[in-house]
Protein backbone atom coordinates (compact mmCIF):
# COMPACT_ATOMS: atom_id res chain seq x y z
CA UNK A 1 0.00 0.00 0.00
CA UNK A 2 1.41 3.37 -1.07
CA UNK A 3 1.76 6.40 1.15
CA UNK A 4 -0.99 8.17 -0.81
CA UNK A 5 -3.40 5.28 -0.24
CA UNK A 6 -2.60 5.22 3.47
CA UNK A 7 -3.21 8.98 3.77
CA UNK A 8 -6.53 8.65 1.95
CA UNK A 9 -7.55 5.77 4.20
CA UNK A 10 -6.74 7.79 7.33
CA UNK A 11 -8.59 10.84 6.00
CA UNK A 12 -11.69 8.81 5.11
CA UNK A 13 -11.65 7.19 8.55
CA UNK A 14 -11.50 10.59 10.25
CA UNK A 15 -14.21 12.05 8.01
CA UNK A 16 -16.45 9.14 9.07
CA UNK A 17 -15.49 9.25 12.76
CA UNK A 18 -18.66 11.10 13.94
CA UNK A 19 -20.95 8.66 12.11
CA UNK A 20 -18.81 5.74 13.30
CA UNK A 21 -19.45 6.80 16.90
CA UNK A 22 -23.21 7.00 16.31
CA UNK A 23 -23.53 3.74 14.39
CA UNK A 24 -20.94 2.03 16.58
CA UNK A 25 -22.85 2.77 19.79
CA UNK A 26 -26.02 1.37 18.23
CA UNK A 27 -24.32 -1.74 16.85
CA UNK A 28 -22.39 -2.40 20.05
CA UNK A 29 -25.56 -2.12 22.13
CA UNK A 30 -27.22 -4.78 19.94
CA UNK A 31 -24.24 -7.15 19.99
CA UNK A 32 -23.53 -6.91 23.71
CA UNK A 33 -27.08 -6.02 24.89
CA UNK A 34 -25.42 -3.21 26.83
CA UNK A 35 -27.90 -0.75 28.27
CA UNK A 36 -25.10 1.80 28.66
CA UNK A 37 -24.29 1.79 24.94
CA UNK A 38 -27.96 1.77 24.00
CA UNK A 39 -28.55 4.80 26.17
CA UNK A 40 -25.45 6.45 24.66
CA UNK A 41 -26.94 5.99 21.18
CA UNK A 42 -30.23 7.63 22.15
CA UNK A 43 -28.31 10.36 23.99
CA UNK A 44 -26.42 11.16 20.79
CA UNK A 45 -29.72 11.45 18.94
CA UNK A 46 -30.98 13.75 21.70
CA UNK A 47 -27.83 15.85 21.37
CA UNK A 48 -28.51 16.24 17.64
CA UNK A 49 -31.78 17.99 18.52
CA UNK A 50 -29.76 20.49 20.56
CA UNK A 51 -27.21 20.82 17.74
CA UNK A 52 -29.99 21.64 15.29
CA UNK A 53 -31.08 24.44 17.61
CA UNK A 54 -27.51 25.68 18.05
CA UNK A 55 -27.02 25.78 14.29
CA UNK A 56 -30.30 27.60 13.73
CA UNK A 57 -29.23 30.31 16.18
CA UNK A 58 -25.75 30.56 14.66
CA UNK A 59 -27.20 30.79 11.15
CA UNK A 60 -29.27 33.76 12.31
CA UNK A 61 -26.24 35.41 13.97
CA UNK A 62 -23.44 34.59 11.53
CA UNK A 63 -25.25 33.67 8.32
CA UNK A 64 -25.30 30.33 6.56
CA UNK A 65 -21.92 28.62 6.18
CA UNK A 66 -22.07 25.41 4.09
CA UNK A 67 -19.67 22.58 4.86
CA UNK A 68 -16.54 22.13 2.75
CA UNK A 69 -17.45 19.32 0.34
CA UNK A 70 -13.79 18.27 0.28
CA UNK A 71 -14.33 17.04 3.84
CA UNK A 72 -17.19 14.74 2.88
CA UNK A 73 -16.47 11.03 2.74
CA UNK A 74 -16.28 9.56 -0.76
CA UNK A 75 -17.25 6.10 0.49
CA UNK A 76 -20.87 6.87 1.42
CA UNK A 77 -23.33 9.06 -0.44
CA UNK A 78 -25.38 9.88 2.66
CA UNK A 79 -24.29 10.30 6.26
CA UNK A 80 -26.09 11.06 9.51
CA UNK A 81 -25.26 14.72 8.97
CA UNK A 82 -27.13 14.68 5.63
CA UNK A 83 -30.15 13.10 7.32
CA UNK A 84 -30.37 15.15 10.51
CA UNK A 85 -28.67 18.49 9.80
CA UNK A 86 -29.19 21.37 7.41
CA UNK A 87 -26.50 21.40 4.68
CA UNK A 88 -26.22 25.19 4.89
CA UNK A 89 -25.59 25.31 8.65
CA UNK A 90 -22.10 24.34 9.80
CA UNK A 91 -21.58 26.48 12.91
CA UNK A 92 -20.94 24.77 15.25
CA UNK A 93 -19.21 21.97 13.38
CA UNK A 94 -21.27 18.77 13.24
CA UNK A 95 -18.25 16.45 13.26
CA UNK A 96 -16.43 18.27 16.05
CA UNK A 97 -19.61 18.53 18.11
CA UNK A 98 -20.35 14.79 17.93
CA UNK A 99 -16.79 13.78 18.86
CA UNK A 100 -16.73 16.29 21.73
CA UNK A 101 -20.18 15.30 22.95
CA UNK A 102 -19.40 11.57 23.07
CA UNK A 103 -16.03 12.19 24.73
CA UNK A 104 -17.59 14.49 27.35
CA UNK A 105 -20.40 12.00 27.99
CA UNK A 106 -17.86 9.23 28.61
CA UNK A 107 -15.67 11.48 30.77
CA UNK A 108 -18.70 12.38 32.88
CA UNK A 109 -19.40 8.67 33.33
CA UNK A 110 -15.80 8.09 34.44
CA UNK A 111 -15.89 10.99 36.91
CA UNK A 112 -19.10 9.53 38.32
CA UNK A 113 -17.12 6.45 39.41
CA UNK A 114 -14.52 8.36 41.45
CA UNK A 115 -15.83 7.16 44.83
CA UNK A 116 -15.70 3.52 43.69
CA UNK A 117 -12.18 3.88 42.33
CA UNK A 118 -10.96 5.13 45.71
CA UNK A 119 -11.64 1.72 47.26
CA UNK A 120 -10.54 -0.48 44.33
CA UNK A 121 -7.04 -1.60 43.34
CA UNK A 122 -4.85 0.35 40.94
CA UNK A 123 -5.90 -1.69 37.87
CA UNK A 124 -9.20 0.16 37.62
CA UNK A 125 -7.50 3.46 38.37
CA UNK A 126 -5.14 2.91 35.43
CA UNK A 127 -8.12 2.30 33.15
CA UNK A 128 -9.72 5.46 34.52
CA UNK A 129 -6.65 7.63 33.88
CA UNK A 130 -6.05 6.06 30.47
CA UNK A 131 -9.66 6.75 29.50
CA UNK A 132 -9.54 10.40 30.53
CA UNK A 133 -6.23 11.04 28.74
CA UNK A 134 -7.26 9.17 25.58
CA UNK A 135 -10.58 11.00 25.25
CA UNK A 136 -8.89 14.37 25.76
CA UNK A 137 -6.24 13.59 23.14
CA UNK A 138 -8.91 12.38 20.71
CA UNK A 139 -10.79 15.68 20.89
CA UNK A 140 -7.60 17.73 20.52
CA UNK A 141 -6.29 15.65 17.61
CA UNK A 142 -9.62 15.72 15.78
CA UNK A 143 -9.94 19.48 16.17
CA UNK A 144 -6.47 19.95 14.64
CA UNK A 145 -7.44 17.62 11.81
CA UNK A 146 -10.60 19.60 11.02
CA UNK A 147 -8.74 22.90 11.06
CA UNK A 148 -5.75 21.59 9.08
CA UNK A 149 -7.95 20.36 6.23
CA UNK A 150 -10.06 23.54 6.38
CA UNK A 151 -13.22 21.58 7.13
CA UNK A 152 -14.39 24.14 9.68
CA UNK A 153 -13.60 27.67 10.75
CA UNK A 154 -11.93 28.39 14.08
CA UNK A 155 -15.22 29.83 15.38
CA UNK A 156 -17.09 26.69 14.36
CA UNK A 157 -14.54 24.48 16.16
CA UNK A 158 -14.54 26.57 19.35
CA UNK A 159 -18.34 26.63 19.56
CA UNK A 160 -18.50 22.89 18.88
CA UNK A 161 -15.98 22.22 21.65
CA UNK A 162 -17.82 24.38 24.18
CA UNK A 163 -21.36 23.25 23.33
CA UNK A 164 -20.30 19.61 22.97
CA UNK A 165 -18.78 19.61 26.46
CA UNK A 166 -21.77 21.37 28.04
CA UNK A 167 -24.34 19.14 26.32
CA UNK A 168 -22.34 15.98 27.00
CA UNK A 169 -22.11 16.61 30.74
CA UNK A 170 -25.73 17.82 30.91
CA UNK A 171 -27.21 14.75 29.18
CA UNK A 172 -24.96 12.42 31.18
CA UNK A 173 -26.20 14.04 34.40
CA UNK A 174 -29.78 13.76 33.12
CA UNK A 175 -29.35 10.02 32.49
CA UNK A 176 -27.76 9.45 35.89
CA UNK A 177 -30.70 11.13 37.58
CA UNK A 178 -33.34 9.32 35.50
CA UNK A 179 -31.81 5.85 35.21
CA UNK A 180 -29.27 5.70 38.02
CA UNK A 181 -25.49 5.98 38.17
CA UNK A 182 -25.03 2.62 36.49
CA UNK A 183 -26.50 4.02 33.25
CA UNK A 184 -23.14 5.67 32.47
CA UNK A 185 -20.93 3.00 34.04
CA UNK A 186 -19.05 1.85 30.93
CA UNK A 187 -16.28 0.19 32.96
CA UNK A 188 -18.77 -2.14 34.60
CA UNK A 189 -17.52 -1.32 38.10
CA UNK A 190 -19.82 -2.42 40.97
CA UNK A 191 -21.23 0.65 42.67
CA UNK A 192 -21.07 1.59 46.34
CA UNK A 193 -24.45 1.57 48.05
CA UNK A 194 -25.40 2.60 51.60
CA UNK A 195 -26.89 -0.60 52.96
CA UNK A 196 -25.93 -0.87 56.63
CA UNK A 197 -28.28 0.03 59.46
CA UNK A 198 -26.28 3.08 60.47
CA UNK A 199 -25.79 4.22 56.86
CA UNK A 200 -22.14 3.16 56.54
CA UNK A 201 -21.07 2.38 52.96
CA UNK A 202 -20.51 -1.23 52.04
CA UNK A 203 -19.23 -2.50 48.71
CA UNK A 204 -21.68 -4.61 46.75
CA UNK A 205 -22.43 -5.28 43.10
CA UNK A 206 -25.27 -3.15 41.80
Amino acid sequence: MSRFEIENYVKESLFLLPDSLIFGSFLFSLITLSSQHGLLFFSILESLVFLSGYQSVSSFLFGEVPENIACKSSLFKHTFEDVFMKPSANIPSYGMYIVTFVSSYLVSGLLNLKSELNVLDTTYLKQYNFGLISLGLLVIAYSFFRVNFKCDSTLSIILALFLGVVTGFAISYQNQQLFGRNSTNFLGIPLIRNKTVNGEPIYICS
